[in-house]
């Protein structure tokens, strides 16, 4: 083995220390954000929930807001992207809907303090406001495309007759 191939073990052997604390830190803040508040957490009580000094803590966050819109952004992507393949997927449109509305429930069950936070705190978002907004906006459009469908299968049903 050569000497740089060494060294992308280590890298390697690197990597997941970081991304176990980059989730300690994601998940400190969901837990945090929930329980006080976005504006009531300070980066001190986030760095302490954590296990880590202030000057560590921005190693794996570049700032308080990044770090909600990545938690905002990490529910509503996964159920809009859900929503639209269920869309595609599933041809009755009562159907479609039972099966959006299983798997938003779903989601907000299994991961009840990550939307809480995102469901919550739009009101603390300032920057990233607008990439969050349009992916609620993007989730919100697919009652339409529902009703689209049963409008869509009505207007065959009755040319059929």
């Amino acid at each position: 083995m050569g000497r740089f191939s060494r060294g992308a073990r280590v890298s390697n052997q690197q990597a997941a220390p970081d991304r176990n604390t980059r989730e300690r830190v994601l998940r400190s803040a969901i837990s945090l954000f929930a329980a006080n508040g976005f504006n009531a957490t300070g980066i001190r009580d986030l760095a302490a929930e954590a296990k880590l000094t202030t000057s560590a803590l921005y190693h794996y966050m570049s700032n308080k807001d990044d770090l909600l819109v990545e938690i905002m952004l990490s529910t509503i992507v996964p159920l809009s992207e859900a929503a639209r393949r269920i869309l595609d997927e599933v041809e009755d449109p009562a159907e479609a809907l039972c099966a959006i509305v299983e798997h938003h429930v779903w989601v907000h069950a299994s991961d009840r303090l990550a939307t809480l936070v995102a469901d919550t705190e739009l009101r603390s978002l300032t920057g990233g406001r607008g990439t969050f907004s349009a992916s609620v906006d993007h989730y919100e459009e697919v009652p339409g495309h529902i009703a689209d469908k049963v409008i869509e299968a009505h207007r065959k049903e009755e040319a059929a007759a």
